[in-house]
């Protein structure tokens, strides 16, 4: 329900600077004001082309200015402009008027009265100051019509325009809307803040886990970012006096860093699918981002160069998360520990973040992105997998220690009973069954070298093929799963055979499928064996017993 946005987005379109209310109705829900603003030009620029100031243009909200034909040219990027549309038609009643956080000094006039400003209007970096935070104002309608003007100065960063359309409701409506946005932030950056401190308890307490100490220094150097993109800038709110170029190199590290991160995670938990060369030219190429932006924030001075820049960033890290899907789906098919978790939760971030992608450049305008809201669900699908993911690692890691220490208990019980126990036969049976259960294996079986003649060849217990006489045979001093019977054969046949005569340990996972495998015994066992473990016995001196 958090992520359930109640915003009536194409009610009221705006036309040529006007939105109609007439028909509309009560408005009892936030309708965002989006369509063909009336844009005024007012100063600023580069360029013998640039604007003359007054010169008039309808522009798409949202969207950016830069490139938008006038008559006489095309709008630049820098500037100072003035957005206006006329609300006609809007029934009696009190109002409120929200304007997301825009990149830009701007104020809101009504009627030709400021009512609200953030920052300080300026035609070039001396005169402008950036406070980027949303603003409300309250309106009063009486039937008449209301002149909303927007003013922006876009000098310090490459956007430009509304990019994300005001909105307007009713008083309470847009409260509860209120209400309900603060709540998705609070839950955002709260659960990046709680799963860092997680990430990072687990590794203290394993420091072999580094994959959720990575995870937990990714979400922790994304909170900043967290903080300043969205319904408000918490950053600000919580820092009053950061000024606009500090506000963004903490951002634009941040973002770095997280990145970095949050792709180490992914290689530490699946090696084998992450080759090594490529996470390091990956990591070299933000490293050389990031030493850049550096070189634009400490020795430049020069921010709208780092938004520039900044671009690249988003589509790097737009094909960095591309791949991360590449190696969690073949961890996934490899069936990797915990790589489906993490693959749904990934999918859905990099669907998001490929639409933000796109809107951050330009390609597809934001109310036509209707998924671009949806950022931040993406973003803790994400968290809660990891969260999941650590919490099997977890769990994981207590079960093995638990399994390795009654293993441990049994191989002591076995280390005793050597010393104390002066019947063979049980003896061994009890070192075979600890060894069945420590390997986790069906039976387990413990042959001896020798010449058992004819007389054991015609026992009434004997159990697979023995030619009398020929030499060296194996036989089982202790077969689990054949009660009181006798396994034997030559010494030359079977994998247990290949195992003895040349010293070797013999492994397969598929016994059939080896030609050295004795198939009769399965026969008149009626067991089918699929894998097999053979492993000679053999004294200090080097002679081989069974």
């Amino acid at each position: 329900p958090l992520f359930h946005d109640p915003v009536d987005r194409a009610a009221m379109p705006v036309h040529d600077g006007i939105a109609d209310f007439g028909g509309y109705g009560a408005v009892n829900r936030p309708i965002e004001l989006s369509g063909s603003w009336a844009v005024s030009w007012l100063g600023g620029g580069t360029g013998a082309n640039r604007p003359a100031v007054g010169t008039h243009a309808v522009l798409r909200v949202p969207g950016p200015w830069r490139g938008a034909a006038y008559a006489g040219g095309q709008l630049p990027e820098s500037g100072v402009a003035r957005f206006e549309a006329v609300l006609r038609g809007l029934p009696p009643g009190r109002y409120q008027l929200y304007l997301a956080p825009i990149t830009a000094a701007s104020r809101i006039i009504v009627d030709g009265e400021v009512q609200s400003s953030r920052g300080t209007i300026g035609v070039d970096k001396a005169t402008v100051r950036y406070d980027i935070r949303s603003q409300t104002v309250p309106l009063v309608s009486t039937g008449r019509d209301l002149d909303v003007r927007i003013e922006m100065a876009s000098i310090l960063h490459r956007e430009n325009g509304l990019q994300e359309s005001p909105v307007i409701g009713a008083t309470q409506p847009m409260e509860d809307w209120y209400a309900l946005k603060w709540a998705r932030m609070m839950l955002y950056d709260l659960s990046l803040l709680l799963i860092a401190a997680l990430g990072m308890a687990l590794f203290l307490y394993r420091p072999r886990d580094r994959a959720s100490l990575y995870f937990g220094l990714a979400c922790l150097a994304y909170l900043p970012n967290a903080s300043i993109i969205g319904f408000d800038n918490v950053l600000l709110i919580a820092f009053p006096g950061l000024t606009f170029q500090t506000m963004m190199a903490i951002q634009y590290f941040g973002g770095t860093i997280s990145i970095v991160f949050f792709f180490a995670t992914t290689h530490a938990l699946y090696p084998r699918e992450s080759p090594r060369g490529v996470f390091a030219a990956v990591v070299g190429v933000f490293c050389v981002h990031f030493l850049s932006q550096i070189v634009n924030f400490l020795v430049l001075g020069d921010t709208l160069a780092a938004s520039h820049i900044q671009r690249g960033f988003i589509i790097l890290t737009l094909a960095t998360l591309v791949w991360v899907v590449v190696i969690l789906v073949r961890a996934a098919m490899r069936g990797r520990e915990g790589a489906l978790v993490f693959l749904l939760g990934i999918a859905l971030f990099v669907a998001s973040f490929a639409v933000e992608a796109v809107v951050v450049e330009g390609w597809v305008p934001a109310d036509r992105a209707h998924a671009y809201e949806f950022i931040s669900l993406g973003v803790l699908m994400v968290l809660f997998s990891q969260m999941l993911l650590m919490a099997e690692r977890f769990s994981l890691a207590v079960m093995r220690a638990e399994d390795s220490n009654a293993d441990l208990r049994e191989l002591i019980a076995v280390n005793t009973a050597i010393t104390s126990d002066l019947q063979l036969r049980p003896l061994l049976e009890r070192i075979v069954g600890v060894t069945s259960r420590i390997i986790h294996a069906d039976r387990t079986s413990l042959f001896l070298a020798g010449d058992l003649g004819d007389d054991a060849a015609t026992g009434p217990h004997r159990l697979g093929p023995h030619k009398s006489g020929q030499g060296d045979e194996l036989a089982a001093l202790v077969a689990e799963g054949v009660g009181s019977g006798q396994i034997a054969f030559a010494s030359g046949t079977g994998l247990a055979g290949h195992s003895f005569r040349t010293g070797e340990i013999v492994a397969v996972s598929d016994a059939y499928a080896d030609p050295r495998f004795n198939a009769a015994i399965d026969a008149q066992t009626g067991y089918r064996t699929k894998s097999a473990l053979s492993i000679p016995i053999t004294t200090r001196d080097g002679r081989r017993l069974g």
